[in-house]
């Protein structure tokens, strides 16, 4: 015990810890380039992963719910009138919403995507657009088109539904 004693009044606690660091440092001589470059590139690192944690963290704004939208549209013509490629397409009436597709099988039937192509339509009131011309806007069809052209654009459509917080089954009739 006695050995320790002049340990505990000893120069380390007469001088600031910095000062001893400091001391040790110049007595190893001067560092790398190499050495020095690659301390900075771990610093650097360490400090934008930690604050990519932080702002990634946050998580953002929040996509609003979808909920199921399937439905039929039944043409005066039958069913055997729909094209393939036919799209049907709910454009949102309010600012709160977001457009929704989804392409009719030849019977009629389809299930609508939005956000990405995630199932389900976000709630709201929309209008109903069917086009057959698909995803090609501005082609012309040759032939009758069994959908007639007010059906075409949100502007002339006749046809309008409400999604609601649940499943929702829908039935459109084109004459």
């Amino acid at each position: 015990m006695g050995r320790l004693l002049p340990f505990i009044g000893g120069p380390c606690f007469r001088k600031p810890f910095f000062a001893v660091v400091t001391k040790k440092r110049l007595e190893e001589g001067p560092r790398s380039k190499e050495n020095s470059l690659h301390i900075r590139i771990v610093r650097n690192f360490l400090v934008l992963s930690c604050l990519g944690c932080l702002l990634g963290c946050s998580g953002g704004p929040a996509l609003p719910s979808v909920y199921p939208v399937r439905g039929t549209v039944k043409i005066a013509k039958g069913p055997s009138a729909i094209k393939n490629g036919t799209l049907i397409r709910f454009v949102p009436a309010d600012l709160e919403s977001v457009e929704a597709e989804g392409e009719l099988k030849t019977d009629g039937s389809f299930v609508l995507k939005s956000i990405g192509d995630k199932e389900g339509v976000v709630p709201g009131k929309y209008k109903v657009v069917i086009d057959p011309r698909g995803a090609a806007k501005g082609v012309k069809l040759n032939g009758s088109v069994a959908i007639p052209q007010k059906y075409w654009t949100p502007e002339q459509t006749p046809l309008e539904v409400v999604v609601k917080r649940e499943t929702n089954d829908v039935e459109f009739t084109v004459k």
